[in-house]
């Protein structure tokens, strides 16, 4: 998944204009892990 595209839904009264605090918890038992690299996050409207 490390290098695949995905989003998430987020709830229907979220409000973009607002700051807001992003938390990602990685789990993995061998190796290394985590976010290394930039990330981008976009918002997307669904058709």
């Amino acid at each position: 998944m490390w290098n695949k595209a995905f989003a998430i839904d987020l709830p229907e009264d979220f409000d973009l204009r607002s700051e807001h605090d992003l938390v990602i918890q990685v789990i993995k038992n061998r190796f290394a892990a985590g976010i290394w690299k930039p990330v981008i996050i976009g918002h997307v409207e669904q058709p």
